[in-house]
C-alpha cells in the first residue's frame, strides 16, 4: 500500500518538476521575442519614416506627370475657332466627303484636349476684376 503512495508521490512530482521546467521554458522563450521585439521596434518609426518619404516622393512624380494646365482663353478661341471652320467648310460644295466626316474631326480635335479640357473645366474660376 505505501508502494503505491510512493508511486502516485513520485509521479506528481515528476509531473510538478514537468511543469515548473516548460513555465521556465516559455518564459525565457517569451523574454527572447521581447527582446527581439523591442531591437525592431528601435528601427520601425525610422523605416516607416523612409517609406511614407518615398512614396510621397513617388505620388509627386506621377501627380507632375499628369498634372494638365487649364486651357488659356486664346487656346478656347483658337480650338472653338478651328471646329467652328470644320463645320462651315464642311458646307462647301467643293469638299464632297467633308460632310460625312466633320463630326469626327470634331471629336477628335476635342479628344486631343480632354485633359486640358477637363483642367479647364475642374478647376476654380479665377478672380475677375470688374
Amino acid at each position: 500500500m505505501t508502494q503505491n503512495y510512493l508511486l502516485i508521490f513520485t509521479f506528481e512530482i515528476v509531473i510538478f518538476y514537468f511543469i515548473v521546467y516548460s513555465l521556465v521554458k516559455a518564459n525565457r522563450w517569451v523574454n527572447d521575442k521581447q527582446r527581439y521585439v523591442d531591437e525592431i521596434s528601435i528601427d520601425l518609426p525610422e523605416l516607416i519614416k523612409q517609406w511614407k518619404n518615398e512614396l510621397e516622393a513617388f505620388n509627386q512624380k506621377v501627380k507632375s506627370q499628369f498634372n494638365y494646365e487649364p486651357l488659356s482663353t486664346q487656346e478656347i478661341g483658337f480650338l472653338a475657332g478651328n471646329i467652328i471652320t470644320d463645320i462651315l467648310t464642311s458646307r462647301i460644295p467643293i469638299f464632297p466627303f467633308k460632310n460625312k466626316f466633320v463630326v469626327f474631326s470634331v471629336f477628335m480635335k476635342l479628344w486631343k484636349y480632354r485633359h486640358r479640357i477637363q483642367a479647364t473645366i475642374a478647376t476654380q474660376p479665377s478672380r475677375t476684376v470688374f
